[in-house]
């Protein structure tokens, strides 16, 4: 039963066909897809723990037409109770409660979408509708993309990330939880196929059920909507079994992931290999437009799904899958899933099946077919129309464009001729779709070393010739060359080669958010297999001129392999090799196979090398391995070297280390054929010195220094120049009287030469006179009480001396002249003037006196200062003792 929940109305459906599948046999089952189309990354992968015989499938609890009497409300939720269907099942045990959609309810509102008129036909293109019309190849890329990641711990390839409480399907038996991620990545699914649709997303997320869930479980032991108690295992609970055996859901599928149930259910109708036809009615439980609640459950391998509510709407006049506009070829399985439109009745109206046509149109090459009830190519029921899909793939996707074109309807308002119209693009979205890296990886999976190379020193020559880029594979099926960032390291302990890759070489849309590519490994094994010590390397022979030939071997133990290499090692400073491959069996001229394939077992892979130069000697290595896959690449046992003689034609040489003054320099060699060096010692150069250049100039005491220096090496020479300056010394009186007791400092010695300094004053009568000298070139004479005559010496650090003589007297000193007067001055009114009269001698005792003729003219003071008053003149008279001199003023 049916319960309306708003309006208490409670309705009864009439199932008029169900569809089982039991078997793998295509009859009427629900969807079969084969292994062997399992190829769509892991959209529908199989679950790890699934047996590998089994393939995915799905079934539907309800299909076909049926009736359902009108709804008080077309926008009214409509539910399923698991009383009411629990009740229906256990009345007839051959109806159950179908998904709460009919087809003959309201799926649309009454919008219409684009249409155009072609003659009295009206046309309704998606082409012109939106969301179809403007939507781009990247929005489908990353909105799949979010509903792909859209549980943040739910990852479709680990099994571990979807139960919050793990199942068992053996004793003791439990259904399982899932994590509220995996339920969010299954509802998200669902909304990205209906997103694709054109459809409104479903209103609630899916949440755990305990019906879902041990209905599910139940469903590991028989792959059936009902269930038969003989399936029951003997270890399991009636009560467990009771609970999960009634038919509580729509859909049901086997072999899937929890996320790729839902592709799995979107694909299914037809089958090519068979040519029959198949239910649709997984797909329609989850996007038909009306659905706005369903609920899902899994453990084990089984999922199982329940739609629940309908309260959406679409004013779109049809929904289609595959969807008009952008198709990502990865999520439809063209050998499964048939081309299915379902109408707008308030739009649309099938009036006579048997007048529908659908021509589906291969815009790339041209080539259409034509789809009716009568050539069987044609289904329709209620408000669906299926078609048989397209057979002109390739591989196992669609990469063309398809027109859809559907006639022979009617258009619900006017009764005029309808048609259907739109274009489906299939397209490749891994390179543009938003993803992670999920793997990293080298061509090579493992190294085989046998173990007389176990050694770090062997293996670090094996690490030389490993990969610099390796392959980052995201989780949308994406792979990348991304190189390494530096030399493979060897981690011993885990007997792996271990490097990083770049993440800058990922493109824009790919994030390595789980940082494996911090840390990227190959593993090594140390092979003590008897076999594996044949795996050898020869180079005949390993010592030769310039220009003739070798030859060199690969022998492959393992003769099923195709392909090997020799690679040429160089030692680093760093204790590192490097490596480079000189010989590649699938390309190299060098390789012989007609040599090769006539070898014993055609194990050896010859090479024939003509024309030895220098540049090929060195040390090799080489492995072996099958082109097909690359598991395994078998190393030689060991190196060779290979050894060439050469007679060097050395250059003219280059200074590499100039020689100086002092030490000698080095000129360098080199081989023009070889690029080898020599050594040859140059002597040391003589010195260059610049001009003698005078540092310190000639005084009375050292004569002149000067250096010069070299300009090659710096070195410094001080030499003595010229002579001494001859010693000078002035004095500015030779002679002094002094009466007894007097001091004079009149005494004033100058005229040095440059360097020279007083070293002393002396008198030779100290009772007659004293001196006090300084070494500045004054000092203090000193007349003691007794008359009579006295040498002062002037003594310079030079050797010279100066003598001055001292005369002492009882009686003053008279003046004898009077000097430094001048005789007539000119002055104007108010001027001054001062005389500076000079005694002879200067220790003259006598005083000075001035006198103006006409002070009305002229003034002077006791100091010699004269004051011009008034026009005229005057005369100043200058005494010392007896002696006189005038001066005349002139006043004008």
């Amino acid at each position: 039963m049916i319960k309306r929940t708003s309006g208490g109305v409670k309705m009864k459906k009439k199932i008029i066909g169900i569809l089982l599948a039991v078997t793998l046999t295509v009859s009427q089952a629900g969807i079969v897809v084969y292994a062997e189309d399992v190829t769509w990354e892991d959209e529908f992968t199989q679950m790890d723990e699934a047996d590998e015989s089994e393939t995915p499938e799905a079934d539907v609890a309800w299909d076909g037409e049926s009736e359902i009497s009108e709804t008080e409300d077309d926008e009214e939720q409509v539910e399923v109770t698991e009383e009411d269907t629990e009740a229906g099942v256990e009345e007839t045990n051959t109806e159950t409660e179908e998904s709460p959609v009919s087809e003959e309810e309201s799926l649309f509102s009454d919008g219409v979408g684009e249409l155009f008129s072609s003659g009295d036909t009206i046309v309704y293109d998606a082409d012109e509708m939106e969301p179809f019309k403007s939507r781009t190849l990247k929005e489908v890329a990353d909105e799949y993309a979010k509903a792909r990641y859209a549980g943040a711990t739910y990852s479709n390839s680990d099994s571990s990330t979807w139960y919050q409480e793990p199942c068992s399907t053996s004793a003791p038996y439990a259904a399982g939880v899932l994590t509220q991620d995996t339920h969010t990545a299954m509802t998200a699914m669902t909304n990205f196929y209906r997103w694709l649709s054109g459809l409104n997303s479903l209103k609630n997320s899916s949440t755990h059920s305990d019906s879902l869930q041990v209905q599910a479980l139940v469903r590991n032991f028989e792959f059936s909507h009902w269930v038969s108690d003989s399936s029951k295992p003997a270890d399991m609970s009636d009560e467990m079994w009771n609970a999960g055996a009634p038919c509580r859901h729509n859909i049901l599928a086997r072999g899937y992931t929890p996320q790729g149930a839902i592709t799995g259910w979107m694909n299914e109708g037809y089958s090519l290999r068979s040519q029959s036809w198949d239910t649709t009615g997984h797909r329609y439980a989850l996007i038909e437009a009306s659905l706005s609640d369903v609920q899902y459950g899994f453990s084990g391998g089984i999922a199982i799904g329940a739609g629940v509510a309908s309260g959406n709407t679409s004013d779109l006049p049809f929904s289609a899958f595959p969807a008009p506009g952008y198709m990502p070829s990865r999520l439809v399985s063209p050998s499964s899933s048939a081309w299915s439109v379902r109408i707008n009745k308030n739009t649309l109206k099938i009036a006579d099946s048997t007048k529908v046509t659908a021509v589906i149109t291969n815009l790339n090459t041209g080539n259409s077919y034509e789809c009716t009830k009568e050539n069987g190519k044609l289904r329709v029921s209620g408000v669906e129309i299926d078609m048989v899909q397209p057979s002109d793939y390739s591989g196992s996707r669609y990469t063309d464009s398809y027109r859809v074109q559907i006639t022979g309807l009617q258009d619900a308002a006017t009764g005029s001729e309808a048609q259907i119209s739109y274009t489906t693009r299939f397209a490749d979205i891994t390179e543009e779709m938003p993803s992670y890296v999920t793997s990293v990886t080298a061509d090579a999976r493992e190294y085989v070393i046998y173990k007389t190379m176990d050694n770090i020193e062997s293996i670090k020559k094996v690490a030389a010739i490993l990969p610099k880029q390796v392959w980052a594979t995201a989780e949308s099926g994406k792979k990348i060359r991304v190189s390494v960032k530096g030399e493979w390291e060897i981690n011993e302990a885990d007997k792996c080669f271990v490097n990083s890759a770049d993440p800058s070489g990922l493109p824009e849309n790919i994030t390595d958010k789980n940082h494996l590519l911090d840390e990227v490994k190959v593993p090594y094994k140390i092979s003590d297999d008897y076999y594996d010590s044949y795996n050898t390397l020869y180079i005949s022979p390993q010592k030769v001129k310039e220009g003739e030939n070798i030859e060199l071997g690969v022998y492959r133990t393992n003769i099923s392999t195709d392909t090997s290499q020799i690679y040429k090692l160089t030692a680093k400073e760093d204790g590192t090799y490097s490596a480079v491959k000189k010989y590649d069996s699938s390309e190299s001229p060098e390789f012989d196979k007609e040599a090769s394939d006539a070898s014993v077992y055609s194990a050896t892979h010859i090479y024939k090398k003509s024309g030895v130069t220098l540049d090929d000697a060195g040390e090799y290595i080489s492995v072996y391995y099958s082109s097909s896959s690359q598991s395994r690449i078998y190393v030689c046992r060991a190196t060779k070297t290979l050894e060439v003689e050469h007679t060097h034609t050395w250059d003219e040489g280059k200074i590499t280390k100039a020689s100086t003054c002092t030490k000698k320099g080095t000129k360098t060699f080199t081989c023009t054929v070889c690029g080898k060096t020599r050594n040859q010692e140059v002597s040391v150069v003589a010195h260059k010195f610049t001009t003698w250049k005078t540092t310190t100039a000639a005084t009375a005491l050292a004569s002149a220094k000067q250096t010069h220096k070299c300009s090659t090496c710096g070195k410094t020479e001080t030499r003595n120049y010229g002579n001494k300056l001859k010693p000078s010394i002035k004095v500015n009186i030779s002679s002094i009287l002094l009466k007894t007791s007097q001091k004079t400092t009149l005494l004033r010695v100058s005229g040095l030469a440059k360097g020279d300094s007083i070293v002393s004053w002396k008198s030779s009568n100290t009772n007659i006179a004293k001196v006090y000298g300084r070494s500045n070139g004054t000092c203090t004479i000193q007349a003691g009480t007794r008359s009579g005559k006295a040498i002062i010496t002037i003594a310079l650090r030079s050797g010279l001396k100066k003598n001055i003589t001292v005369t002492v007297q009882k009686t003053t000193v008279k003046t004898t002249k009077i000097t430094g007067v001048a005789t007539s001055l000119k002055l104007k009114r108010n001027q001054k003037a001062t005389l500076k009269p000079v005694l002879q001698p200067l220790t003259s005792g006598e005083k000075i006196t001035y006198k103006s003729s006409n002070t009305k003219i002229a003034i002077v003071n006791s100091k010699g200062q004269i004051t011009a008053r008034s026009k005229g003149t005057a005369t100043i008279t200058v005494t010392s003792g007896r002696k006189s001199v005038r001066c005349k003023v002139i006043v004008n």
